[in-house]
């Protein structure tokens, strides 16, 4: 009978949550705030960047009153919503609920069991309510799984189709005979074929201006063709996010790469392009500028190379 990875990964995690539990202290009813009514579509992602801007302005009542909305009545449970349990367990935390902030945590590391910042965390409120066992091997998973990240993001790097190089274009030289000498003719060679570009929008999701139209810059003479510039419908995202149509997962995953930093990417309907860029809070002018760094210096190889 063959059990796959995640299975092993939730039964270590349960081994290492339930089988370590000890009875914590009871600090007595705390008054919980009112969940905050939301009155348009919840976009999980839209609303996490809220509570997280509540949070670093202090505000960690309101953050704490998004994200228990959020996961109220449970529908958002698959990994990729894990984070948004680490965030509220965080806000726990801030607030001196450590208590609430274990339960939260523990149901976290259940849900994505292989991602090392929830174990940490929960080592971290474990070491601070006196549980030091428990923190001690909470806190060894956690190293665990980044021993093992590093070698397996090398891997996926290493992995990473490498273009093969083009054959220098040039021109030939002809000869022919004509009574009794040999006539040279330079003829030009035929430049190949350009290979199509693969279209490109650039949306604005954090409100800083001209972020859009400066990435847009960057990519001039690259491979990819941008065609919009625009706003996102809403100011609020938190993550930057590379979406793109399901033939393009490889192009969207080299600009991901590229930008740099924790930039998600998802198949997504892209009726107008092959790739759409959505810029989030999480990214700023020192990325843009980076990336227009290397950019140029791409250009400079190529002229080099040219001669």
């Amino acid at each position: 009978m063959s059990i796959t990875l995640p299975r092993l990964a939730v039964a270590g995690a349960c081994i290492l949550l339930g089988a370590c539990a000890s009875p914590v202290t009871d600090p007595g009813p705390v008054p919980v705030p009112a969940p905050v009514p939301v009155a348009f579509p919840v976009d999980p992602a839209e609303r996490n960047g809220q509570a997280v801007l509540h949070a670093q302005r202090g505000e960690v009542r309101q953050a704490i009153a998004i994200w228990e909305a959020l996961l109220a009545g449970g529908a958002l449970r698959e990994p990729r919503h894990a984070y948004l349990l680490r965030n509220l367990g965080h806000a726990y935390r801030l607030a001196g609920r450590d208590a609430d902030a274990v339960t939260v945590l523990e149901k976290a590391c259940l849900l994505d069991p292989r991602n090392a910042l929830a174990w940490q965390q929960l080592a971290q409120v474990l070491a601070r309510l006196g549980q030091h066992e428990r923190a001690a091997r909470m806190q060894d998973q956690a190293h665990s799984l980044q021993a093992r990240e590093v070698p397996r993001v090398r891997a996926e790097a290493e992995a990473m189709p490498v273009p093969a190089p083009v054959a220098p274009v040039m021109d030939r030289i002809d000869i022919t005979q004509s009574a009794g000498m040999a006539v040279l003719q330079r003829v030009a060679a035929a430049s190949p074929p350009d290979a199509p570009r693969l279209r490109l929008e650039i949306l604005n999701g954090n409100g800083k201006p001209g972020m859009a139209a400066a990435l847009a810059r960057s990519l001039a003479g690259s491979d990819l063709q941008v065609v919009r510039t625009a706003n996102a419908s809403s100011f609020r995202v938190a993550r930057t996010r590379v979406e793109y149509r399901p033939a393009q997962r490889q192009a969207a995953r080299q600009l991901a790469r590229q930008l740099g930093g924790n930039i998600e990417f998802a198949a997504a309907d892209c009726p107008a392009s092959e790739l759409r860029l959505i810029l989030g809070r999480d990214i700023d002018p020192a990325v843009l500028h980076r990336y227009y760094v290397q950019q140029l210096e791409l250009a400079r190889q190529a002229l080099a190379r040219l001669g």
